[in-house]
């Protein structure tokens, strides 16, 4: 198969073991899954939730207002992240994370979003993957909407791509001003002080993260920030002495019961990792209930969200 030469350049950045995995399981799930996704209990609730007449119910009663206002409105989550042997020049570098936009799902989400990110202080941003909504067809609608987004977002702008996108998405991706890393690391300075921004393919569907290419060549002496799309890795970030993994795909769950409770969470973890804060070994972790949602523009008891990382010392 002949491959378009951007895409085909991706290959040297990605690892080509994990180039030619991943272009083997986006083939096979384009003959594999249609409209929905891998996980048939994720495929359960979504055909419940497309439902025209449980839609008509949930317009009688008010509950589809309520979960459309929950998803097109996210809140903005800001909080304090300690790790031990920040730099002092460090201290109070903030990060913006963006994760889970599935930007071509809804158009209303990207006009929302473009006014509140403006108005938001950071240093830089990373957008956790799973930029598309389907698995197949057409990714134009979701790269338009996310280059306008772009547009939106001070540099810069790291990326790392979900179960849901493409090696095609790249490219045009990082035309529009992300810098996708694909099983790479950068190193971020302020002053003399210096930060490693390391990011790894997916995990979930196509297992082409590699944590040892990631960081090969990163200084020892700075502390490290992963980019996920899943806290799945966690155990193998500990030992790449990650200090803060910051990942998605949960969705928090999405559509959760009253005080929060996932029904489905999509990924084999304890459940701890699958929203908000935590800890293992030593570092810190952090998944984000997502900033857009799949299958269905609904979100209950499950806000989405835009997160701020404040970085302190710890």
């Amino acid at each position: 198969m002949e491959l378009d030469p951007s895409i085909a350049a991706l290959e040297h950045r990605l690892g080509m073991d994990s180039f030619r995995r991943r272009l083997r399981v986006e083939h096979a799930l384009q003959g594999a899954v249609h409209r929905f996704s891998t996980n048939p209990k994720s495929n359960l609730a979504k055909l419940l939730m497309r439902s025209r007449l449980l839609h008509q119910a949930m317009r009688l009663v008010g509950l589809y207002q309520i979960g459309y206002r929950q998803f097109l409105y996210p809140r903005i989550v800001t909080r304090d992240v300690p790790l031990a042997g920040l730099p002092a020049a460090m201290e109070g570098v903030t990060i913006l994370q963006l994760s889970d936009l599935h930007l071509d799902l809804d158009p209303g989400l990207g006009a929302i979003l473009a006014p509140l990110l403006d108005g938001l202080q950071y240093d830089l941003a990373v957008i956790t993957g799973d930029f598309r909504n389907l698995l197949v067809g057409p990714a134009e609608p979701a790269i338009a909407a996310t280059a306008n987004l772009l547009r939106h977002l001070r540099g810069p702008v790291y990326a790392v791509a979900g179960n849901h996108d493409s090696l095609g998405m790249i490219p045009p991706l990082e035309a529009a001003g992300a810098r996708f890393l694909l099983n790479e690391h950068v190193v971020w300075s302020r002053g003399n002080a210096r930060l490693v921004l390391a990011g790894v393919d997916d995990a979930v569907y196509h297992g082409t993260h590699d944590l040892d290419r990631a960081f090969a060549g990163a200084p020892n002496d700075a502390p490290r920030v992963l980019f996920s799309h899943s806290p799945a890795i966690y155990r193998e970030a500990t030992r790449h002495q990650v200090d803060l993994l910051l990942a998605g795909h949960t969705h928090g769950g999405q559509i959760c019961l009253p005080g929060g409770h996932i029904v489905i969470s999509g990924l084999r973890c304890p459940r701890r990792y699958l929203r908000g804060a935590w800890t293992y070994e030593g570092m810190q972790g952090y998944t984000s209930a997502g900033t857009g949602a799949s299958g269905v523009p609904l979100r209950f008891n499950c806000p989405a969200e835009v997160t701020l990382h404040r970085l302190v010392r710890g």
